[in-house]
């Protein structure tokens, strides 16, 4: 099970919106025809990209309302090399709290293989995780929120702690 299976189980238990980081964006810059220089899971201007993300977000999301951005810490560039999202991102997007769900390499790879029919290495992935992880304990100190770094059976821990929040 990966993280956008983890994250429509989880709103599903709680009712409330899973929105899909990608998915929002792509919405956005078609809505407001602005030019994709992405590729697959490959983003050509990250800051751009992450900027589209909170400006969308800014009209979609109702304040105090719970919802669950289905998201990365890091991402590829059009070269494949990863970058760590900007953490004026995640000051802008202001999260309750944060999860960083971890996966063996090989079992992301296959599970990536089927939903896009593209094929990733292990050890790309890999180090793509570990930035993750890495920017994502950067990403709480600096903004102050909690972090749980999760595995993909960690479903009934993540509901409890998100049925948990006010709003």
């Amino acid at each position: 099970m990966g993280k956008s299976t983890i994250c429509s189980r989880v709103c599903s238990d709680l009712s409330i919106p899973h929105l899909v980081a990608g998915d929002v964006i792509r919405k956005y810059k078609e809505e407001y025809s602005i030019h994709h220089a992405d590729q697959g899971k490959r983003v050509g201007d990250i800051p751009a990209n992450q900027d589209v993300l909170v400006s969308a977000l800014s009209d979609i999301a109702v304040d105090g309302a719970k919802y669950i951005l289905d998201g990365h810490f890091s991402l590829f560039d059009s070269l494949g090399a990863v970058h760590p999202v900007p953490i004026s991102t995640f000051i802008a997007i202001n999260p309750a709290v944060l999860f960083v769900v971890v996966d063996e390499p090989e079992e992301i790879r296959l599970r990536l293989l089927l939903r896009d029919e593209d094929v990733y290495c292990p050890k790309e992935l890999g180090a793509m995780q570990d930035a993750e992880v890495e920017h994502a304990i950067e990403v709480a100190k600096h903004i102050g929120i909690q972090l749980y770094k999760v595995s993909t059976t960690s479903l009934s821990q993540i509901t409890e702690v998100i049925a948990g929040l006010k709003g």
